[in-house]
């Protein structure tokens, strides 16, 4: 798989099992799935209990980006029961069924140390510990998300996965992503969203959002645009408001504004 076929991402489990093969089998990390945004975020890099407190989610349908999937688990969270996440990261869908998986396998400190950096505050967390995929797998959802894990963790361990497919550059440590993330902030918000997710339905589409096929068939209610006006500026995001102002409901409410997570 060359630099060229980097840039069509996969929707298809099999596309995506190869990518992923691919990446893990370099012995580096590839600066150019970096740049494009291939990689997942283990967590949201951005203060969404301040960015989220300003908006009713109560039913409402949302549509939104981001590859760590708490821009979605959040939503629902704080009520909307259909969410439409557009990313370009092709394991969007397999990361966001994982954590649900773990979510409802194990308590609240666990997910955090499962998916967490170690800090000086949290030094012996088990990151992607595969030993506990057996128990995280029977309570996942989705058959293909099962699959793609399931492969992956029969060939490689945990941590050869997380080097190799998550970018954790600017990823918040555990104690910031618990601060910054409304259904992490206690573990009564934890079992809150466990209760949540099984009346939430949940849309995924691989494509850059500048593309126009972003999958959503629905009228939206709120729009999140995460942090893509710091890397396509105002004009850009503009015009993609512009395009996308058909898919909004009459009072629905567009977010184009970034609160980045230095709390």
């Amino acid at each position: 798989m060359e630099k060229s076929s980097i840039d069509r991402m996969p929707t298809d489990l099999d596309g995506k099992i190869k990518l992923a093969l691919f990446l893990l089998k370099k012995k580096w990390r590839i600066p150019y799935a970096e740049k494009k945004f291939i990689l997942i975020y283990n967590f949201t890099t951005e203060d969404l209990c301040g960015a989220f407190s300003c908006i009713n989610f109560n039913k409402k349908v949302v549509a939104t980006v981001g590859s760590s999937g708490d821009q979605a688990l959040n939503a629902i969270y704080l009520g909307s029961n259909k969410v439409y996440v557009v990313d370009v990261c092709p394991f969007s869908k397999e990361y966001f069924y994982m954590k649900t998986g773990v979510l409802n396998a194990l308590n609240r400190e666990d997910f955090l140390s499962l998916f967490g950096q170690p800090g000086c505050y949290f030094p012996s967390v088990k990151t992607f510990d595969d030993s506990v995929w057996p128990a995280v797998r029977e309570c996942i959802t989705d058959d293909e998300t099962k699959e793609f894990w399931g492969y992956l963790f029969n060939k490689y361990e945990g941590k050869k996965i997380w080097d190799s497919l998550f970018d954790v550059s600017d990823a918040p440590r555990i104690g910031l992503a618990r601060r910054i993330n409304p259904y992490l902030v206690s573990n009564d918000a934890y079992d809150e969203l466990r209760k949540k997710l099984p009346n939430a339905s949940v849309h995924f589409t691989v494509n850059d959002i500048f593309n126009g096929d972003t999958g959503i068939n629905n009228s939206i209610d709120i729009l999140y645009l995460s942090n893509l006006i710091n890397y396509y500026g105002p004009d850009k995001i503009a015009g993609l408001c512009e395009t996308e102002i058909e898919h909004m409901n009459k009072d629905g409410i567009i977010v184009a504004s970034y609160l980045y997570n230095g709390i």
